[in-house]
């Protein structure tokens, strides 16, 4: 999925997204990148594990905490 589809999908203005990306490029921080991915957890399904940097870690156990991880995401990538 290109930039552009990912702003628009998410909701977020491709001028305010690409500025994120700029802003974190200056401070030095690892690009970021995204990738899609696809949950499927069964019973004995080892848990999502996505690095937040080398002090945080969010744990998804299930495909319903999906929504909220997102909104989690969105809201401390807002704060920054």
């Amino acid at each position: 999925m290109s930039a552009v589809q990912f702003a628009r999908q998410r909701g977020i203005p491709y001028t305010t997204f690409i500025q994120w990306r700029t802003k974190a490029r200056s401070r030095g921080e690892v690009p970021v990148t995204f990738t899609e991915v696809e949950m499927i957890l069964h019973v004995a399904a080892k848990p999502l594990v996505v690095e937040l940097g080398p002090l945080a870690r969010l744990q998804l156990t299930s495909p319903d905490q999906l929504e909220l991880a997102a909104g989690l995401l969105k809201h401390l990538h807002a704060s920054c």
